[in-house]
């Protein structure tokens, strides 16, 4: 017992310790799903948390990352694969603040696990806060900037999704949800995007998603794709894959790379991949 508790507090030495002025992004290997983990000095901030079953296991690597507490919780917008992780996190870890995104009071989740994250948001007394759009969160040495588009005519979830753009110094990341190419022509209609660092690909490298239009404007140098191994769904699509990599061969998976890492420090992206957290 003695060794294995040594050999787990070992691995969590090795962990990448937080700078004053550095920012960590972690795209989590959550299967087929999204969740992403920011940290800088001063704060954290959760955006999504894959789903219902990934919840015990984020909250372990939360916690073998040195998260004690989550000054933000974003969920991007209620689908299963979005929200359910986050039960498990708002049960576990004091939050100071959730933000979701609005969206046509018909499109309401109707299912046991969006009634469960409910609980859990009450239960953690919580308000969930709308973000208008370009509202901003400071953490610290970075800003986080809300981006949302009118979606009161919006037929699907996918449409709905909360934005996120965070600046660190002159690297730029954008967090896209499950945003599909007709919302995201929006975006660049309403000239609400500029060029960015690393994106996260929007839905998991969808063949509907990452339109050409949407890519021209924001140009990015680094991609990563939050996806499940051997998913049923064909993510992500050859076509997807093809646009990117006109703008980019830095493409990064969940399903290949498992946990990544963008560090942001001094102006310079480095990126580690197959993160190792220990569980302890």
């Amino acid at each position: 017992m003695l060794c294995a508790i040594l050999f787990h507090y070992e691995q969590y030495l090795l962990l990448p310790s937080i700078s004053e002025g550095e920012l960590q992004v972690y795209i989590l290997d959550v299967g087929q799903g999204d969740s992403i983990l920011l940290r800088t000095a001063e704060s954290a901030v959760l955006i999504d948390g894959g789903e219902p079953n990934q919840g015990d296991g984020l909250v372990q690597r939360l916690r073998a990352l040195g998260v004690r507490r989550l000054d933000y919780v974003i969920n991007s917008h209620p689908h299963s694969d979005h929200y359910g992780g986050l039960t498990a996190v708002l049960e576990a870890i004091p939050v100071g603040a959730l933000y979701m995104p609005d969206y046509p009071e018909a499109l309401t989740p109707t299912v046991g696990s969006y009634f469960a994250f409910l609980d859990a948001v009450e239960d953690a007394s919580l308000t969930i806060i709308t973000p208008k759009n370009q509202q901003q969160l400071s953490l610290g040495s970075a800003v986080l900037t809300f981006l949302s588009v009118d979606n009161s005519e919006a037929s699907d979830l996918n449409a709905c999704t909360l934005v996120c753009q965070v600046e660190h110094g002159t690297n730029r990341f954008l967090f896209c949800g499950d945003l599909d190419a007709k919302t995201e022509r929006a975006f660049v209609r309403e000239d609400l995007l500029v060029p960015v660092t690393v994106l996260k690909c929007a839905h998991h490298g969808s063949s509907g998603s990452s339109c050409e239009p949407f890519l021209d404007v924001i140009s990015p140098k680094y991609v990563a794709i939050s996806v499940g191994a051997d998913n049923d769904y064909g993510h992500p699509a050859v076509g997807c894959l093809k646009r990117l990599s006109a703008y980019t061969n830095a493409i990064y998976r969940t399903d290949f790379d498992g946990d990544i890492l963008f560090l942001s420090r001094n102006n310079v992206i480095t990126v580690q991949t197959n993160m190792k957290v220990a569980y302890i």
